[in-house]
């Protein structure tokens, strides 16, 4: 009989998880069915905001039109027409190239942002997914 392999998870391991999981609920409480990449996304908009999409689909490993995508289900309207989550905004900037729509967080973008950093920082934290 084989015996179960002994657990490397240890306190300060499973603190961590327990963080990473309270990190991520906040933008699972908005879809669920989030996927990694749009996480991925939303964080780097939150880190460095005004990105084009151009730039995110770089950073973020995917083509464009699946940037895109993304970015339309974080907007106010998704691509679906129904309403989106609200957490950014894009905008053309009045000189240059107006083929560039740069992306930007949104008051509730900032909201969850700051939901995001207070699981991070929390001294005790406790599992809430």
């Amino acid at each position: 009989m084989l015996e179960p392999p002994q657990s490397i998870m240890t306190p300060r391991l499973r603190i961590t998880a327990i963080r990473i999981g309270n990190a991520l609920a906040p933008l699972l409480r908005l879809n669920p069915n989030m996927r990694m990449n749009m996480v991925s996304m939303f964080l780097i908009i939150g880190q460095e905001d005004g990105l084009t999409v151009s730039e995110l689909a770089r950073r973020c490993g995917v083509q464009k039109s699946i940037a895109s995508r993304y970015l339309s289900d974080f907007g106010v309207v998704n691509r679906h027409g129904r309403p989106g989550l609200g957490l950014i905004a894009m905008a053309q900037r009045m000189y240059g190239d107006r083929r560039q729509h740069h992306v930007h967080l949104t008051e509730r973008g900032l909201e969850v942002v700051q939901q995001i950093k207070v699981a991070l920082t929390e001294d005790r934290p406790r599992k809430r997914f």
